[in-house]
């Protein structure tokens, strides 16, 4: 007897709420209709989370046009004024470029920040240890929910380095070199579609887990229209799709930390405010030259986003700085010089 394809299944694929807590940014998009098409391709995907930071364009008739089916994704969208109030409960960000920058950052590409970003937004919930029917339980009662962002810039000039040091990662997409320049909606598109098929696949294997008698699904080239059963098949015989790679990887990236992180996350917002209290103090150390900063704040903002800190780490960090700020106001500094 035939078993339905669980990412065929429409009960299926509403249990992955995982794909809620990743955002789509737009910063300063400058075409209506691209508002629309982006709205499209993350519904088609399962996304559903999108902000605007200061867009260039307005909701009109060509965005409804264009998002074809996908206006609840649309009218659903928030606003922001700057990138940083748009990522403030992130806990990993992304941002898309396709230039080399002066200082190198953290690089991926949509696969590996897909696994990166479905195994970090699961973990936080334990969807993998208890299944996917436990998902949405656990978000309302765990404090370490996360939340990822991919954030897309402008159509014209992109992100500007400002932006771009704000993210934990800098994301390309290995199109030809010759012709690279995508379009803002099918750059969505092709990440989308990679956080898609990791999450079906995680949640493919906690279900599994959960019903020991249901075996992976094989994975069939097929049209997009094609309505039909899939046969269940042995782990061992998922090469068609890269299935099994897939899984293999997740298993693989799990091993990154090697536990279940014991702290929550620390937020965007919360890392925002570590820096600021880090430029005041090494300002007030001399060490920072307001007028003459050079690089120095950039490289400390990508030696911690580096670390993906938590929230304790943070905490230490803060109470560390407040205690230097404490012992310069009753010792100031005899003499001055930048390190």
């Amino acid at each position: 007897m035939k078993q339905t394809s669980l990412s065929q299944s429409s009960d299926f694929q509403s249990h992955l709420p995982i794909l809620n807590r990743v955002r789509v940014v737009l910063v300063r998009t400058s075409h209506s209709g691209n508002l629309g098409a982006v709205a499209r391709a993350m519904k088609n995907m399962g996304l559903s989370d999108l902000v605007l930071v200061s867009p260039q364009c307005e909701l009109n008739a060509e965005a409804e046009a264009r998002a074809s089916g996908a206006q609840d994704v649309l009218h659903s969208l928030k606003v922001r004024e700057s990138l940083e109030s748009a990522i403030e409960d992130c806990h990993w960000v992304v941002g898309t470029s396709a230039r080399s920058r002066h200082i190198p950052w953290p690089k991926v590409t949509p696969k590996s920040a897909a696994a990166m970003m479905i195994q970090m937004l699961n973990d936080s919930a334990g969807l993998a240890n208890d299944g996917v029917d436990a998902y949405s339980t656990k978000v309302g009662q765990n404090e370490d929910v996360r939340r990822c962002a991919l954030v897309f810039g402008q159509e014209s000039t992109g992100l500007t380095n400002e932006h771009l040091a704000l993210c934990h990662a800098h994301l390309y997409i290995p199109a030809n070199p010759e012709y690279s320049s995508l379009n803002l909606a099918t750059a969505v598109q092709v990440i989308s579609y990679e956080l898609r098929m990791h999450a079906l696949a995680i949640a493919q294997r906690a279900n599994a887990q959960k019903t020991p008698a249901l075996k992976t699904p094989a994975l069939k080239t097929q049209s997009p229209t094609a309505d039909e059963d899939v046969e269940y098949k042995e782990p061992s015989e998922l090469d068609e799709g890269g299935a099994l790679q897939m899984l293999q990887g997740l298993e693989a990236l799990e091993k990154t930390w090697g536990v279940v992180w014991d702290q929550p996350l620390a937020s965007q917002q919360e890392i925002q405010a570590l820096f600021d209290h880090l430029e005041e103090v090494l300002i007030s150390l001399d060490f920072l030259n307001p007028d003459n900063p050079r690089l120095l704040m950039t490289r400390f903002r990508r030696l911690f986003l580096r670390s993906i800190l938590d929230k304790t780490e943070v905490n230490m960090l803060r109470g560390m700085l407040s205690l230097m700020q404490k012992r310069l106001k009753d010792k100031p500094l005899k003499g001055s010089g930048e390190g």
